[in-house]
């Protein structure tokens, strides 16, 4: 496992390598926090985890632009993270959600036509997930809690902790605020 760059460190001190110096660690398993960002919403709820949990999630190797082909690599089928960080039982209540991958799903909420005239090369179909990161425009969604797309650093109720094991997984860190991006 190495760091995505110098100078990191994890929790305890110790420097995160960039090296093989650093394949073989041991981190503690702690409880998933998160919190419901639709508390009052009927059905379903979207759950944000409070940390970044890990990075580099692999599960497509080639993605054709032009034919809007995606091929999976089987590699990862059945033990990817959703199945090494939940028992069976938590999978079984977590849902199949249709993530909305349309232009206006990668726009401010505040201004669904602010960027790019509201429209985005990289479309493509909804698809469907248990776990997904936030669209630009859920995470910018004042009734999720979120602030304004504009504001940054301190107060910032996008920005999440790196965790030891996202850190050695080569997560990005700002180095000196100790949060990730």
């Amino acid at each position: 496992m190495n760091a995505n760059e110098t100078g990191y460190t994890y929790s305890d001190g110790t420097t995160v390598a960039r090296s093989g110096a650093n394949s073989t660690k041991y981190f503690k398993v702690e409880p998933i926090k998160g919190r419901v960002l639709n508390p009052s919403a009927e059905g379903n709820k979207i759950l944000v985890v409070e940390s970044i949990l890990t990075a580099n999630v692999a599960y497509y190797d080639y993605y054709d632009a032009d034919s809007a082909e995606q091929t999976t690599d089987s590699t990862y089928n059945g033990i990817g993270f959703l199945q090494t960080a939940f028992t069976a039982t938590a999978q079984s209540l977590i849902a199949t959600t249709t993530v909305d991958n349309s232009a206006a799903s990668t726009n401010p909420a505040s201004n669904a036509s602010q960027w790019n005239s509201g429209t985005n090369d990289y479309v493509c179909d909804n698809t469907s997930d248990k776990i997904f990161l936030l669209s630009e425009k859920e995470a910018t969604t004042s009734d999720y809690g979120f602030t304004e797309y504009d504001q940054y650093g301190e107060g910032n109720s996008r920005i999440r902790v790196t965790t030891d094991y996202a850190k050695a997984n080569c997560a990005f860190q700002n180095a000196t605020a100790g949060y990730g991006g």
